[in-house]
């Protein structure tokens, strides 16, 4: 019965007290373990507890936006842990930014305390009894926490050609391999050789843009070329409806220029027709008023009592009539130049 019951306390101790911590469950059912042996705070490196939660098939604990932090802040108040637990932040490949072991992202949330952080190479991210973030060098020994490794259960990607699943299963087979000499070193040459994949693939993705780009240019130049040589078709043809419009009014120029020359030939003739029209009206009209003079001298009583007396009467009254028919002559020539001048009536007047 004593040796059962022995044999009982070396399986929970196996159990319970070898796992050094406690699983629990935030309010939205995430699982998270917390390392403790017996109520004795079980203090590791950050080295160490990467490994402790990879054992566990969990990874360190991410902290990547407000609400997760407020989750995490609410299990530590309510089971009544003040200490300081590492997390999975650490800026071991490149002392310039911190990253999250689990998912490979720079850490854009943050909740750091006063004068963090600093950037200095080889720090690993922890909370504090305040629940603010610090950093301390990862070889100092601390609480942890960990959790499912969403990130890889979320992947699309094969394990194979997951950068960051090889990156885990690199450093869990480091921890397998329980040296803890040099485990800090080998964590280093791991995440600093991810850190280079994470470049070099940024790298191809940039290329890959580019070669997408010009792709679509190649494509757009296409279009234009084919809408150029489109362009040049029409062109080609409009230009040939052009030449054979040349070539019509090429053989139609000399009869045009004929008629031009024989409409300039004509509009002379009329000029010159005009003119003497114009000049002949002078005349006859001097001729008249030098008759109508001549009528009206004779009207005179004296010289008419002594025409009476003479043959000048039957003469002076032909010359009258004369005079009427000239006048009407006159009007005939002046009506004929008013339609010669306007040369809506010129052809009317032919």
């Amino acid at each position: 019965m004593k040796g059962a019951f022995c044999w009982s306390l070396l399986i929970l101790a196996t159990l319970f007290g070898a796992s050094g911590g406690n699983y629990y469950n935030s309010d939205d059912g995430s699982l998270v373990y917390i390392g403790s042996f017996y109520g004795i705070h079980l203090s590791v490196t950050w080295f160490d507890a990467v490994c402790a939660c990879y054992n566990r098939g969990l990874v360190p604990i991410t902290i990547d936006s407000e609400h997760k932090e407020n989750q995490i802040k609410h299990l530590l108040t309510k089971i009544g842990a003040n200490e300081t637990f590492w997390t999975g932040g650490n800026n071991i490949a490149n002392a310039n930014y911190f990253k999250w072991l689990s998912s490979g992202n720079v850490i854009e949330y943050s909740n750091w305390g006063y004068n963090a952080p600093s950037y200095a190479s080889d720090n690993c991210i922890n909370i504090d009894s305040t629940n603010k973030w610090d950093h301390w060098r990862c070889d100092i020994e601390s609480r942890y926490m960990c959790e499912e490794n969403a990130y890889i259960a979320q992947s699309n990607a094969e394990p194979n050609e997951d950068p960051l699943f090889y990156v885990h299963e690199q450093l869990k087979d480091e921890c397998k391999l329980n040296r803890k000499d040099d485990l800090q070193h080998r964590f280093k040459r791991i995440l600093v050789l991810y850190n280079n994949i994470i470049k070099i693939n940024a790298t191809l993705q940039r290329n890959v843009d580019q070669v997408k780009t010009l792709q679509i240019e190649n494509e757009n130049f296409k279009l234009q070329l084919n809408e150029a040589l489109a362009d040049a078709k029409n062109t080609k043809k409009q230009l040939g409806e052009i030449q054979g419009i040349l070539t019509t009014n090429s053989k139609e120029l000399p009869h045009l220029t004929n008629e031009k020359q024989n409409s300039a030939l004509e509009m002379e003739e009329w000029i010159e027709e005009i003119k003497a029209m114009r000049k002949e009206i002078n005349n006859l009209k001097e001729f008249q008023n030098g008759a109508e003079y001549q009528l009206a001298l004779f009207d005179n009583p004296n010289i008419k009592d002594y025409l009476n007396s003479t043959w000048s009467l039957a003469y002076l009254k032909s010359k009258d009539d004369h005079i009427e028919d000239l006048r009407k002559f006159i009007n005939q020539l002046e009506s004929r130049l008013a339609k010669c001048e306007n040369p809506e009536n010129r052809d009317a007047t032919n």
